[in-house]
């Protein structure tokens, strides 16, 4: 099976200060990241960072660009922290600044380079796994409704791509509503875009803690998969709203919906997770075929990692795969590895070499299946009785290009090539997605004059990707206790 991965096209990178960059910051750290099958998407379905660096820490500001270098806002709050490594940009003539850095020290140049991509690296590692590319705000009124600590738990469609990538307008928000019916004690759910109210799902005192409601696409009581959010209710205010009246939302009106901003950060495969792949500990909690379960809420505190559950993992992920453990992977926490590792070891299995993703690992593994660790996975997760906050869960994948993958857009530089200083483009090439030629990784990097009557250098360093995946390619254990 044709892979792409970064290990395999550092090879085709010309550039060998560039290439040792990407060896060191995107594939030695992360043994799934350096595998994960990349593909263009075909249109303009990806997201896109640039990163600027004006004249000292103080004046620094981030910017979300589109085709243009007019800023919008950008809220990733990752870029802070570097932001302050960086304290003046380059006061010098460009001819001079690419003379070679001698043996006795480094360029700011280069140091500024490895910065951005050991940064932008960071980024990329983490929003596979973890990117949410919303946030939502609860209206007054909705709160009044359902309780002022009413939780939402967003799914990975509650913006549409095309309200996220408005090139002249900006970015758009959008909204979701929420309707509850007294008869019944029913709520329902209609995400943005749709015009249609998902399954009703009956709100009581054993189902009211993280329930799944899916929209309804065009048709009332329809399941549209790609779109659901979760819903929890406070223990002490569900009386209440057990008692309320109806409550359908006008969309026009701010404090009765729920409102979704863009972030900037791609879609996380955590993100994507369907509550029909999720279960707890005991293997109760996902969601049937009509949006929801007899027993929505789970687990009232946390459990632990098990037999029973570890197996309901590898058999989802071998039925996603055809039974192909290779492409299969399940990420954890450092301490909830740990207790896998004994726990495995008992059923037969431990650290030894298995083949992920066309490659040998040496790691821990269960039916051919490798356990790989995982940093960016929360461990803080809060219980139903709210007894625990140090919860976590285990992640499963099934990758390949028709599975779990990461697609990317190229983008065309906005200013001519002869106004670049250290241009790159092309700086890795990847093969074996289905383009003869091989495309781009999703990292770019470039220079270009800061202004026509200033000696003073952008470097700008670029992003452009989306993880996708199908219903059945990603699975998760959830409220484990973590060790």
């Amino acid at each position: 099976m044709a892979q792409t991965t970064l290990a395999t096209s550092m090879s085709l990178i010309k550039d060998k200060y560039l290439a040792r960059l990407v060896l060191e910051y995107f594939v030695k750290p992360d043994p799934a990241i350096a595998r994960i099958p990349m593909m263009t998407p075909g249109s303009a379905n990806g997201y896109q960072w640039k990163q600027q660096y004006v004249n000292d820490a103080a004046a620094a500001t981030a910017f979300k660009h589109w085709d243009t270098f007019a800023a919008t806002a950008f809220t990733v709050a990752e870029y802070n922290a570097f932001l302050s490594g960086i304290q003046k940009m380059d006061q010098r003539n460009r001819a001079l600044s690419a003379l070679g850095e001698g043996t006795d020290g480094k360029q700011d140049r280069n140091t500024k380079k490895t910065i951005i991509i050991r940064e932008l690296a960071k980024l990329y590692r983490e929003y596979v796994f973890t990117g949410e590319p919303v946030t939502v705000a609860i209206g007054a009124t909705v709160q009044g409704t359902f309780g002022a600590n009413v939780a939402v738990e967003l799914g990975p469609r509650c913006v549409d791509f095309d309200d996220v990538h408005q090139v002249a307008a900006g970015t758009s928000t959008t909204v979701g509503l929420l309707k509850w019916t007294l008869i019944g004690t029913t709520v329902s759910y209609m995400a943005p875009g749709d015009t249609a109210y998902g399954p009703e799902v009956v709100i009581s005192g054993s189902n009211y803690h993280r329930v799944p409601l899916f929209s309804g696409g065009g048709t009332t009581g329809s399941v549209n998969s790609p779109k659901w959010i979760r819903l929890s209710i406070a223990q002490a205010e569900l009386a209440a709203l057990l008692v309320s009246a109806n409550f359908t939302p006008n969309a026009a009106v701010p404090a009765q919906v729920l409102t979704f901003s863009p972030t900037g950060q791609s879609t996380g495969f955590l993100r994507q997770v369907s509550p029909r792949q999720e279960i707890y500990h005991d293997l109760t909690g996902a969601a049937a075929a009509n949006g929801t379960t007899a027993v929505g809420n789970g687990p009232a505190a946390g459990g632990s990692l098990n037999r029973e559950n570890l197996t309901w993992m590898k058999q989802r992920l071998l039925d996603a795969s055809n039974g192909d453990p290779s492409r299969c992977a399940v990420f954890m926490s450092d301490n909830l590895l740990n207790r896998a590792e004994g726990i495995i070891a008992s059923l037969g299995g431990g650290i030894n070499p298995v083949m992920f993703m066309g490659s040998e690992l040496n790691a821990l593994s269960y039916g051919g299946i490798p356990f790989l660790r995982n940093q960016w996975l929360a461990t803080d997760l809060d219980s139903r009785d709210g007894t625990r906050d140090d919860l976590t869960y285990a992640l499963g994948a099934c990758f390949g290009t028709e599975n779990a993958h990461v697609k990317y857009n190229t983008l065309s530089p906005d200013v001519i090539n002869d106004s670049f200083s250290d241009y790159t483009a092309g700086m890795a090439v990847a093969q074996g997605d289905g383009t003869p030629t091989g495309s781009l990784i999703p990292l770019t990097y470039w220079e270009t004059p800061y202004a026509s009557d200033r000696l003073i250098v952008n470097q700008i360093g670029h992003m452009l990707f989306e993880p996708v995946a199908q219903l059945q390619d990603l699975v998760k254990v959830t409220h484990l206790f973590n060790g």
